[in-house]
């Protein structure tokens, strides 16, 4: 009995964790490296980022502020003020694969920025400027980036499965890929610090993925794709 009250108190806890959890750890489309920050999304209402870390031992949490404009249909000029916010960044781990041979490459800071109030949703295929303030400063710094809003912000609708051990091994999950394009997800387990966040692609057409937890007591995992809560699972031992 006790046995089934852990298990409904556990899917009760985690129902509320899919519904109330709104920021993931990182949540990536394409990783191109430009400056100290790069994008991962450009949506319609928000930006997700990660910024690389100021030295090699640096990893806490900082806060970035960013500013996005959105370009006029000439192109010429920075445009309209769409973002401008300061976001705080935090470590993931395990950091994700360096994009170039200089420890500054390692993007292990993530965060997410939210358009302003008054500009609503851009819409798919708007020209945007991002950078932190001194890029737009005269001389700047360095050039803002480029970045168009994409149309790929609707989540797919992949589902996360698990194998849990009953021995104290390691937990196998997997995330299964309905639709007809490889997708990018990103799947946090809970009660980590710094958070243990698994990054992959799942195949198309019914592909799989497979990795494997193991942290003391139960494992909980939420699967993140596109900065939304798609699926969670939990196993007890």
């Amino acid at each position: 009995m006790a046995g089934r009250r852990r298990a409904a108190a556990v899917a009760l806890i985690t129902a509320g964790l899919l519904a109330a959890w709104a920021t993931p750890a990182f949540a990536p489309y394409s990783r191109q490296a430009a400056n100290a920050v790069n994008l991962t999304e450009t949506c319609p209402n928000y930006l997700s980022l990660e910024v690389a870390r100021q030295a090699p031992q640096d990893i806490r949490p900082q806060n970035v502020t960013i500013l996005a404009y959105a370009l006029p249909a000439s192109g010429q000029g920075p445009g309209t003020l769409v973002l401008d916010q300061t976001v705080r960044v935090r470590p993931v781990d395990p950091f994700l694969r360096p994009l170039a041979d200089e420890p500054e490459s390692d993007f292990e800071l993530h965060g997410r920025a939210v358009l302003r109030w008054d500009t609503g949703r851009l819409a798919p295929g708007t020209k945007l400027l991002v950078g932190p303030p001194e890029d737009f400063e005269s001389p700047p710094q360095a050039l803002p980036i480029d970045a168009t809003v994409s149309a790929r912000c609707d989540p797919p609708n992949l589902r996360l499965s698990r194998t849990c051990s009953a021995t104290g091994g390691p937990h196998t999950w997997r995330v299964r890929n309905p639709e007809a394009v490889a997708v990018d997800f990103n799947a946090e387990v809970l009660g980590t610090r710094p958070a243990r966040v698994i990054i992959g692609t799942v195949p198309a057409n019914n592909g799989v993925a497979e990795f494997t937890t193991q942290v003391p007591g139960p494992d909980v995992v939420v699967l993140f794709v596109g900065g939304v809560p798609l699926d969670v699972g939990a196993c007890l031992k």
